[in-house]
């Protein structure tokens, strides 16, 4: 008797620190708050009383305070109302929880790969910003003269030597065409030139006698070729103007096993 008693308040104890544990779990935020949280935290409470009436009926005193003189409708709460019922709402609960507690797993998941994503892309612009920079001190630290047009002849790109000698900025060059920029005639012989390079597909080296911003008059070469993205479709027409009668640049250390200078 004593064993089965304390069977039954163990039981109601457990049943009493699962209510109180969800319910602060809920509360607090550190639980799950999704769909059906509330019925399973009901079920376990139907179930704590049905226990509390079977314990009931093994005290007198406790059970005249529970259901005086009708032993029926005394089972019918502990039976039905509170293990049945319990049971019932629990499984109500869990059923409504369960695939609420998955689409949770699934957005989280969908939010760190969406994290990582995001902190993949960062690294990837971070490495294109760097390898732009990288390009532009390379093009704009170059002797020759270098621009880059579009299928639709304005200039992308121009360095700081395009800048020296023709007396303009990258801002009075960028989104407009040679015409916007030069004389007629001088225009449109760098058009014709542009567009025999997109015809032919190859590279074309010509000289060129040109008048620079100050006055003079240079003879330079003229090296024009397509631009094509990564499909093979041309982008535009790329240039390198180098001045020939500028004087040349020549090492002042010996290197190379031979201690030999570099070729002019």
């Amino acid at each position: 008797m004593m064993f089965d008693i304390a069977l039954e308040v163990l039981r109601a104890t457990v049943l009493l620190g699962a209510i109180l544990f969800l319910w602060c779990a809920g509360r607090d935020g550190s639980g799950p708050r999704q769909q059906g949280w509330g019925l399973i935290v009901a079920g376990f409470g139907l179930l704590l009383f049905g226990s509390l009436l079977d314990i009931s009926d093994n005290f007198e005193s406790l059970d005249r305070f529970v259901v005086v003189g009708d032993t029926e409708a005394e089972a019918f709460l502990e039976k039905v109302v509170g293990f049945l019922g319990g049971f019932v709402v629990l499984a109500v609960g869990l059923v409504r929880w369960v695939p609420s507690v998955k689409r949770v797993a699934r957005l989280q998941d969908s939010n760190a790969d969406l994290e990582r994503e995001v902190a993949l892309r960062k690294q990837t612009e971070q490495a294109l910003r760097e390898s732009e920079s990288q390009f532009k001190c390379v093009v704009d630290n170059s002797p020759s003269a270098i621009f880059l047009k579009d299928m639709d002849g304005r200039y992308r790109l121009v360095n700081r030597r395009f800048e020296e000698w023709f007396g303009l900025c990258a801002e009075d060059a960028l989104g407009k065409t040679s015409h916007d920029i030069f004389p007629t005639g001088q225009a449109d012989a760098y058009t014709v030139q542009d567009r025999e390079v997109l015809a032919s597909g190859e590279a074309v080296s010509r000289e060129h006698e040109i008048a620079f911003a100050d006055g003079r008059r240079r003879l330079i070469v003229v090296t024009k070729f397509p631009v094509f993205e990564s499909e093979g479709r041309p982008l535009g027409v790329a240039t390198i103007n180098t001045d020939l009668t500028a004087p040349r640049w020549m090492p002042s250390w010996p290197i190379g096993p031979n201690r030999s200078s570099w070729p002019t």
